[in-house]
């Protein structure tokens, strides 16, 4: 907790107030990391797991090359998919900030 409570310094340190797209991608893979330390901890597994369209086949004898006829044969962990566009997010805020101060500099020069 200790060290989420550092990282968490560092980063409301180093972002401006308006970068919202950064806060929201911290906030999400926070909350997907505390998912699953919570699971972990007090269930001893991860348990968020979502098995879509369970029992739903596709039409006319088609299967997935692994060889599954589900409509969507996935199970996925929401936690890892909160961490997952959480960091997406934040590259996103990244690229932006990198291309505005490169046209910050462009601009400088030009000037």
């Amino acid at each position: 907790l200790a060290a989420i409570g550092v990282a968490l310094g560092i980063f409301g340190w180093r972002t401006a107030a308006t970068s919202r797209l950064a806060h929201v991608g911290i906030g999400l893979v926070l909350a997907g990391a505390m998912g699953n330390l919570w699971d972990r901890v007090f269930i001893g597994r991860v348990r968020d797991f979502l098995h879509l369209l369970p029992g739903w086949n596709l039409p006319f004898g088609l299967t997935w090359p692994g060889g599954s006829a589900e409509v969507w044969p996935w199970i996925f962990n929401l936690a890892d998919v909160l961490l997952l566009v959480g960091l997406g997010l934040i590259l996103l805020h990244m690229h932006r900030a990198d291309r505005a101060a490169a046209a910050a500099v462009q601009d400088d020069v030009v000037s």
